[in-house]
C-alpha cells in the first residue's frame, strides 16, 4: 500500500436549531453552530498516516506547506464537471463551503496556487514543473501530491477522506564502491565528477494518467544545468583514491513518472525513451560515463539501487549501456515505504 495522507472534511447542514461537530486537535467534541445560508460548510485537515508503522526516507518526504482543494459537481447532467467550490491554505487545514449533493473532490497539496480552473478536465490539465517540489531556497524537497474522491455531500455522509499520493518517483543509490585495485590504475588520477538521472521527465500534469511527450524530458542523454538541479543531479567532483578503495553513500533523485522503456540512443531527432542513472567519472582527465536503465518510473514509487561497484574506466556514451561486466548493481521497487516488492537484478 502507497504512503497516504488523510484528508478529513466535516460538512454543516442545517436542521433547524441542531448543531454540527467535529473534534479538536486534542480530540474532544466541539459544537459548532449550524448555517443558515443553504450550504455545506467544510474544513479540510491533512494528516499523516503510517500505514506499515514506519516509513521510508526523511519526515520531510510528508511534509505539507499548503492545501488547495476543488469540489466539482458530479450530476451526470449539463453541470458535470463543473467547479462548485475551491479553497486554499497556507498550513495543513482550508475551510470553505460548497453546495449539496454529488461532488467529484480533489485535493493538492506544495503546489503553486492554481487559478482560472472552472471544470475538473481543466484541473487534470494543470502544468506542473519538477522544481515545484523544491522549496524557495532551491535545496529542500516539498512534494506536490494529489488525490480524488467522489462523494454525496449530504448529512448522512458528514466525513471524507481523500488520499493523496505524490506525483513524483524516488531513487536512491544507496552506495558507489570504487574498487581500482588492479595495478594498472594504481597510479591513475581518477574523479568522481557527478551522478544524474538522463532523459528524465520534468513536466508532468496532475493527471495521474498523463503520458509525457518529448518536450516534457530534461538531460536528453547528457546532463544539462537547470532549475531541478536538486533533485536530478549530484555534483560531486570527489578525488579518489585507487589505492584505497571506498564508498560514497546516499544520493536521492527525484523525476516525473516515466512510462517509457525504449532504448533509443539516437539523439537527432531525440525520442521518448528510458530513464537512466549515469554515473560520470574521468580518469586521467578523460571523462567515463557508467549509465543505468532504469524500469519504468511510476509516481509515488521508490527505486533503490543498492550498491555500484566500479572498477575500471566506464563507456564513452552515456547513451549506451556498458557492455562489459566490471558494473554491478542490485534494484529494488517499492511503494514509498520499506517493502520489497521486487526482487534486484545483476549485470
Amino acid at each position: 500500500m502507497k504512503n497516504k495522507l488523510l484528508f478529513s472534511v466535516f460538512a454543516c447542514v442545517i436542521l433547524g436549531a441542531a448543531a454540527c461537530t467535529n473534534l479538536s486537535d486534542d480530540n474532544s467534541i466541539v459544537q459548532k453552530p449550524v448555517p443558515d445560508d443553504g450550504l455545506c460548510h467544510l474544513s479540510v485537515t491533512a494528516t499523516t498516516v503510517k500505514t506499515r508503522g514506519h516509513e521510508t526516507g526523511s519526515p520531510e518526504d510528508n511534509r505539507i506547506d499548503n492545501i488547495q482543494v476543488f469540489i466539482f459537481r458530479n450530476t451526470g447532467g449539463a453541470d458535470n464537471g463543473i467547479l462548485d467550490a475551491s479553497g486554499s491554505a497556507s498550513g495543513t487545514t482550508v475551510d470553505l463551503s460548497c453546495t449539496f449533493g454529488p461532488k467529484i473532490v480533489y485535493a493538492v497539496t506544495n503546489a503553486p496556487l492554481i487559478t482560472n480552473v472552472s471544470t475538473v478536465n481543466e484541473l487534470k490539465a494543470v502544468v506542473t514543473n519538477l522544481s515545484d517540489n523544491l522549496r524557495e531556497n532551491l535545496m529542500t524537497e516539498k512534494f506536490v501530491m494529489v488525490g480524488r474522491v467522489e462523494k454525496n455531500m449530504d448529512f448522512a455522509n458528514p466525513a471524507l477522506s481523500v488520499e493523496v499520493t505524490r506525483r513524483v518517483s524516488k531513487l536512491t543509490l544507496e552506495a558507489i564502491y570504487f574498487d581500482m585495485s588492479s595495478a594498472y590504475y594504481q597510479n591513475s588520477d581518477i574523479v568522481f565528477r557527478r551522478a544524474y538521472l538522463a532523459n528524465a521527465v520534468t513536466v508532468a500534469h496532475l493527471d495521474e494518467n498523463y503520458t509525457p511527450v518529448a518536450a516534457d524530458y530534461a538531460n536528453k542523454g547528457t546532463f544539462t544545468s537547470s532549475s531541478a538541479d536538486r533533485l536530478l543531479c549530484f555534483n560531486a567532483n570527489e578525488e579518489i583514491d585507487p589505492t584505497d578503495p571506498r564508498y560514497i553513500s546516499a544520493i536521492d533523485f527525484y523525476a516525473y513518472p516515466n512510462p517509457s522503456t525504449g532504448n533509443d540512443t539516437s539523439m537527432n531527432p531525440w525520442t521518448v525513451r528510458r530513464s537512466r542513472l549515469v554515473i560520470e567519472c574521468s580518469f586521467n582527465s578523460e571523462i567515463f560515463y557508467y549509465p543505468i536503465d532504469l524500469p519504468a518510473l511510476e509516481a509515488n514509487t521508490y527505486y533503490t539501487i543498492e550498491r555500484v561497484t566500479i572498477t575500471r574506466p566506464g563507456g564513452k556514451d552515456p547513451n549506451k549501456p556498458i557492455e562489459f561486466g566490471d558494473l554491478t548493481y542490485n534494484l529494488t521497487i517499492t511503494d514509498w515505504e520499506m517493502t520489497t516488492l521486487t526482487d534486484g537484478t545483476n549485470i
